[in-house]
């Protein structure tokens, strides 16, 4: 929800869902993983249910798709640790140190995804 200041300023906000600042766990890789690649492990900055945020010192291009897997610890979802697997598309990219390099903010958003069986 945007606050008076912001309405005033004009400034809207564009997101469909509500974002939680959680730091979780996240595992990416490209969609057809090529053999011998480790998947890059992350911490999210927030989440919500349609997409995630995260930081990055590699440069992603904005409408790659991924998989990714996300443990969702059990205070979030009232029970046990769950999983979470699918595929989201980078909808956004920020340079957030200003230089051309270094580190970057991704924004993905979630086009498919499911919750794996607890084994």
């Amino acid at each position: 929800m945007l606050d008076r200041a912001s309405r005033q300023e004009g400034f809207t906000d564009r997101r469909a869902s509500r974002r939680r600042l959680l730091s979780l766990r996240i595992e990416i890789w490209l969609r057809a993983k090529p053999k011998n690649i480790e998947p890059l492990r992350l911490t999210t900055q927030n989440v919500s249910r349609k997409g995630f945020y995260f930081l990055s010192n590699r440069l992603l291009a904005q409408g790659t798709r991924l998989n990714f897997r996300m443990r969702i610890p059990r205070n979030l979802t009232g029970g046990s640790t769950k999983v979470m697997s699918g595929i989201a598309r980078c909808v956004r990219v920020e340079n957030i140190l200003g230089s051309g390099a270094g580190h970057y903010g991704i924004g993905m958003q979630i086009e498919r995804a499911r919750y794996l069986k607890n084994r």
